[in-house]
């Protein structure tokens, strides 16, 4: 079990299946929200593989507007739905993470991509997320990946990496447009 760490939600536990997530360790998922953590108010969130939905509660609980949430396994989705569930503006899909991206019609402030490590769903989800333009101007891509994953050929301006331990955090923008991304991981 994951708690909240901060924000209206801090201390919301987050059930999940085990052995069947490779969920974001606490430390990193605060690093994150200590450098994106005011940026996130009023804002649209796209919660990738989104799993336990660990990543958009947690920004729900920053003062996000809405969080899209997908996830295809029916089992994880399950745990999902009973995570957010009485949470407002909250809109689960059980739905593979490409039909979705192909099939959207909307733009969002933030997206969080946290495939499983070693299926190369990288560059294929960035290059959707480009060629639908589902990134707002301002807005930036937060990418959960092991180590050695590169993004410097992903078209898209990398902002800030990290690396904890084997997983490596990058935050993606969508040009040269500024962010105000000025806390530190």
């Amino acid at each position: 079990m994951v708690k909240i760490h901060s924000g209206i939600l801090k201390g919301k536990k987050i059930f999940f299946p085990k052995g069947k997530l490779r969920v974001t360790q606490d430390k990193i998922r605060k690093a994150i929200f200590d450098i994106i953590g005011n940026e996130i108010k009023e804002k649209s969130v796209l919660d990738l593989f989104a799993g336990s939905g660990s990543f958009g509660i947690t920004a729900l609980s920053f003062g996000a507007k809405e969080v899209y949430f997908v996830e295809k396994d029916k089992k994880v989705f399950q745990y999902l739905k009973r995570n957010i569930n009485q949470l407002e503006n909250c809109y689960p899909y059980l739905m593979d993470v490409f039909i979705f991206l192909k099939k959207i019609d909307k733009k969002f402030d933030i997206i969080f991509l946290d495939p499983p490590y070693f299926k190369n769903y990288y560059k294929r989800v960035l290059n959707l997320i480009r060629e639908n333009n589902l990134l707002n101007k301002k807005g930036f891509i937060i990418v959960e990946s092991h180590k050695r994953f590169d993004f410097k050929d992903c078209n898209f301006k990398i902002l800030k990496e990290k690396i904890y331990g084997d997983t490596k955090i990058t935050i993606l923008g969508g040009g040269n447009e500024e962010n105000n991304l000025s806390g530190k991981f």
